[in-house]
Order: structure tokens, then sequence, then C-alpha cells
């Protein structure tokens, strides 16, 4: 299973910007993920932090694709546009 450092947010015009490190079986990879105030507002809960959302976005991103497959510089809403079950399982892992 791999590990997921979710790291340094910085708050954007319109929502969130995270320095994501993968390690996974001795392969290492950063990523600059953002998320929208508008998909953090609709998939979190009371409670539940900008980066943890994120985090839950990265797990299920590796469920799907390697981790030399995730871009350098993501948007998690392109995964939903990738995956459309991907927004239930937010839905699910927060509720």
């Amino acid at each position: 299973m791999a590990e997921i450092h979710v790291r340094n947010q910085q708050e954007t015009d319109d929502g969130f910007r995270f320095d994501v490190t993968i390690d996974e079986a001795g392969r290492r990879s950063t990523h600059v993920v953002s998320l929208s105030r508008a998909d953090y507002e609709r998939w979190g809960s009371a409670g539940v932090s900008a980066a943890a959302v994120t985090r839950r976005c990265v797990e299920i991103l590796l469920e799907r694709v390697s981790q030399r497959k995730l871009l350098e510089h993501f948007d998690v809403r392109e995964a939903v546009q990738l995956y459309p079950a991907f927004e239930m399982e937010i839905h699910r892992h927060f509720r």
C-alpha cells in the first residue's frame, strides 16, 4: 500500500493546492494537487480538512492507475471526469 503525505496547504482564489508525496514499493513521486472549494464543500463533511479530502482522492486514484501515471500537477476534478464512480466513492468515505 502506498504511503501518501499531503503537505503545504496553500489557499488559492478558488480552492486549495497541496504538495503530495507518494512512497510505494521503493518509488517516490511528488505532485502538486489542486482541490476546488466547491469540490471540497461537496465532498467533505463537518470537521474534515481539505487535506484529508485530497488524500482520499489520491488514494482512490491509486486504486485505478499506477503511481507513475499520475501527472506532476493535477486537479482532482480531472479524476471525476475520467472515472465516473470516483465522486460516489468520495461521498461514501466521508458520509
